[in-house]
């Protein structure tokens, strides 16, 4: 499984999104500059992520997105799927050890990316960016 450029901008475009709470909605200009993606780019993945209802969009001079949900109830999963597509794996017809074994394999990893969520990332974030270094 390769995770792509657009959902870890994706990923990134929300985290941005959630911690300005204050801020009713943010410009794609605004999220582009403080997370160094391509404007362009970030513009498609906007649409995706309002067609999933991950963000809301208001238009106008104001306008901007918002999330469409809590932090809670956005999970890693919900970002890729509504990014790349249905995660899954497509068994074959076969019965095997191998067939087996992958299908688990992608059940679990689809169970951790649904149990994480954007306030995680969040939370993580601010402990990180409450974290000193000090070097001599």
């Amino acid at each position: 499984m390769k995770i792509s450029a657009k959902t870890v901008y994706g990923l990134q475009a929300l985290l941005e999104i959630a911690l300005h709470p204050a801020m009713d909605e943010l410009k794609t200009t605004e999220i582009a500059s403080a997370q160094k993606i391509p404007a362009k780019f970030l513009e498609q993945i906007m649409v995706a992520l309002k067609k999933a209802g991950l963000v809301k969009s208001l238009r106008g001079r104001s306008g901007g997105y918002s999330l469409g949900r809590r932090t809670a109830e956005i999970s890693l999963l919900d970002v890729i799927e509504a990014l790349e597509g249905k995660f899954e794996y497509k068994k074959s017809k076969r019965s095997t050890v191998v067939n087996e074994a992958l299908s688990l394999a992608m059940e679990k990893t689809s169970e951790a990316l649904k149990s994480l969520t954007l306030e995680q990332l969040i939370e993580e974030k601010r402990k990180k960016d409450r974290t000193f270094v000090y070097s001599i």
